[in-house]
């Protein structure tokens, strides 16, 4: 799920090992459609299935993850909201990660009641040491291309 991007290499070990692996674009823009989205891809896969999530998408398979056919949850550093919480008031329990110094907020056509919202996402500049400093730096910033902002209403939704 969302930063699905930053574990591409991670791929192809698993589909060696023989498990059959989808990586959908989450829309990344309400966390009851993500989650949704998600619930029909698993519905579409035959037999069951393990959801993974980094970030805001351990809040999706979260979400997503009481379906019959889900057998598994992995969190990679991902939110594991409890029905009721928001990612928002998770977080704010808390010291700010060093990533929340890099955001950059982008104003977008939205929800809002001017009809743009706000997305979120790591400085480009920055993103290679704060979340691919393991990383070959001739992979990192092509990661950083893949990664796709998140709308921030995202965190104030309520599962």
């Amino acid at each position: 799920m969302h930063g699905a991007a930053g574990y591409a290499a991670v791929i192809p070990l698993l589909l060696r090992a023989g498990p059959g692996v989808v990586a959908p674009a989450v829309p990344d823009r309400r966390l009851g459609g993500d989650s949704a989205y998600v619930v029909s891809l698993v519905r579409a896969i035959p037999g069951p299935a393990v959801l993974v999530g980094h970030a805001y998408g351990g809040a999706v398979v979260t979400v997503a993850g009481v379906q019959d056919d889900v057998t598994a949850l992995v969190h990679l550093a991902g939110y594991a909201p409890d029905e009721g919480e928001c990612l928002a008031g998770l977080q704010a329990e808390f010291p700010a990660p060093p990533p929340a110094g890099a955001l950059v907020r982008t104003r977008v056509p939205g929800r809002g009641p001017d009809g743009t919202g706000t997305e979120v996402s790591v400085d480009a500049a920055r993103f290679p040491a704060l979340l691919a400093a393991d990383v070959d730096p001739a992979v990192a910033p092509p990661r950083h291309t893949l990664t796709r902002a998140v709308a921030c209403h995202c965190l104030g939704d309520i599962p």
